[in-house]
């Protein structure tokens, strides 16, 4: 492979890399409470992740991982339920980490 070839290599890289639309970096993290919850569920309205599908990690008080009854992500892009009515009447203040 001459320089010419490489040369065109990085243009066919370029070009595809400016039309491909980037994947969003990040995470969102919110804290809440039990007088945030409705019927037992944690609604949040707008991540801001621009993805429909994502994955959603629950602290609870202690800062140990806990496993929702269900996560909802229906609502469409942006919207997430998170259903913890399982685990009765929260104490302290839990985590949600979406990525």
């Amino acid at each position: 492979m001459g320089n010419e070839s490489l040369s065109y290599y990085r243009y066919l890289f370029y070009k595809n890399w400016a039309t491909t639309t980037p994947a969003v970096v990040g995470n969102y993290t919110v804290t809440f409470t039990d007088a945030n919850l409705t019927a037992g569920v944690y609604s949040i309205s707008n991540h801001g992740l621009q993805r429909q599908y994502v994955n959603v990690t629950v602290y609870n008080n202690n800062g140990v991982r806990i496993r929702p009854d269900d996560v909802d992500v229906s609502g469409g892009v942006g919207q997430v339920d998170i259903d913890l009515s399982g685990f009765g009447t929260l104490t302290g203040t839990w985590t949600v980490v979406i990525s």
